[in-house]
């Protein structure tokens, strides 16, 4: 599969939640449904299934950083029909049954992952053109090494 990146969201409007799972295969030891408001910035770990989820009817959008190199990976996720867990309109969460290990989601808030020394007061151009050595990690995920071992 190769080397796999992080990516950097910023979300401009709206609320809702970023889904991450650990692994993109039939057995996923870790999740979280990460809430998300305006304003907010995400890490992504790097390796990490995610997708996100608009909540009401205010449209989250949102810009993604990602590395010049990096590949969007969506065969295991679309052979399992996607994530291990399917989102309701009522924000229940219900197992995706394709798999044959779905751990407890855990909520936590976009401020609970590591930021990487990513600011979170202003937009990530600005932070980007201000401190490019910030956002290194992203074309060289080795450099921040076991940061989302934590999780």
């Amino acid at each position: 599969v190769g080397l796999r990146y992080s990516e950097i969201y910023e979300f401009w409007t709206g609320h809702g939640h970023v889904f991450l799972q650990k692994e993109s295969a039939p057995v996923v030891t870790r999740a979280y449904l990460v809430r998300v408001n305006a304003g907010d910035k995400l890490v992504v770990p790097f390796g990490w299934a995610h997708l996100v989820v608009t909540e009401g009817d205010d449209v989250l959008s949102f810009g993604a950083w990602c590395a010049r190199d990096n590949r969007l990976e969506y065969g295991q996720l679309r052979a399992l029909r996607g994530p291990c867990c399917y989102f309701s309109a009522d924000g229940a969460l219900t197992p995706n049954p394709r798999y044959a290990q779905v751990p407890h989601v855990r909520s936590i808030a976009a401020r609970d992952l590591p930021s990487l020394g990513i600011p979170s007061d202003q937009p990530i151009y600005t932070s980007w053109r201000a401190h490019p050595q910030l956002f290194e990690f992203m074309a060289n995920p080795e450099i921040v090494g076991d940061v989302w071992d934590h999780l």
